[in-house]
């Protein structure tokens, strides 16, 4: 098992309609974050199919079904999909943000996220309070937070605004904090959503090329877009996510070409051709 960065066996979430958790103040943040974050990364989290017989299950939606895949070190995947396809909810689980209604994940190695705007930050904390508060929920000590600190500011080209409150942040500088504390905080494996649209297109290819390099340097990367030919020229390998289950993992060029020929038989079929590839798994 040492050659794999991420494992999911049988991985299943189930959403309830109209449920949401509420954290009230700085305080639940942190500590939920804390709580989250240092949760043991390679962990089996099982429970009971009885929840899909509940009787809620006519108010509740599976965003994962069946999903079982093996990354190996140094790759670099590509995920890919209708909205609501699976695609974020996969990473949640994989960040620790949230946690499987059934079936096994296991991520072996220090993790950096870019999922949401703010996700990790908290906005009355100025860039470099920030910066230290993720470092030390993703496991790193103030002194390798401090050899890194330099490289993470001068990536986000924020060194004007470092001492501002993340309040008066614009989206696209959130971004960019996210993405360079993500890459730079030495991380086995990073996970990216499609969070990268916000940053303007000249940071967007310096990125493309920083996770590019990520590969090169065997690490990890997985990474939710929506713009197939960022996937097929930067990844290695992707997945094609539809209702929630894998219908096609294979090499990056292969995938795509697979996701576009199931989008446009569907839009000149109806939805029938997904429901049959489903049926098939």
């Amino acid at each position: 098992m040492s050659h794999i960065a991420i494992r999911t066996e049988n991985l299943g979430k189930l959403y309830l309609k109209g449920q949401r958790r509420q954290l009230t103040n700085f305080r639940q943040n942190l500590t939920e974050g804390v709580r989250e974050r240092f949760r043991t990364l390679a962990s089996a989290v099982k429970r009971r199919p009885e929840i899909a017989d509940s009787p809620a299950q006519n108010r509740s939606v599976w965003a994962l079904r069946h999903v079982s895949i093996e990354i190996k070190r140094g790759d670099v995947v590509g995920v890919v999909g209708d909205n609501g396809g699976g695609k974020t909810s996969l990473l949640r689980i994989l960040s620790r943000i949230t946690y499987p209604t059934e079936g096994l994940a296991e991520v072996h190695g220090r993790v950096g996220t870019l999922l949401d705007v703010g996700a990790g930050f908290h906005a009355e904390l100025t860039g470099r309070e920030n910066i230290y508060l993720n470092g030390t929920l993703s496991g790193m000590t103030r002194i390798e937070i401090g050899r890194k600190f330099d490289e993470v500011v001068a990536f986000a080209e924020l060194e004007k605004f470092v001492d501002t409150p993340l309040k008066h942040y614009s989206s696209g500088m959130c971004a960019r904090l996210a993405f360079a504390v993500a890459v730079n905080l030495e991380s086995a494996i990073l996970l990216v959503d499609e969070i990268l649209a916000l940053a303007d297109a000249r940071f967007q290819t310096k990125c493309l090329t920083r996770m590019a390099a990520a590969g090169g340097e065997g690490r990890t990367v997985l990474f939710v877009s929506h713009d197939l030919e960022f996937v097929r020229r930067l990844c290695r390998h992707a997945i094609v996510l539809a209702g929630g289950r894998v219908v096609c993992f294979a090499p990056a060029s292969e995938a795509v070409d697979y996701y576009r020929f199931i989008s446009n038989t569907r839009h000149r079929c109806g939805p029938s051709i997904i429901e049959e590839v489903l049926k098939e798994i």
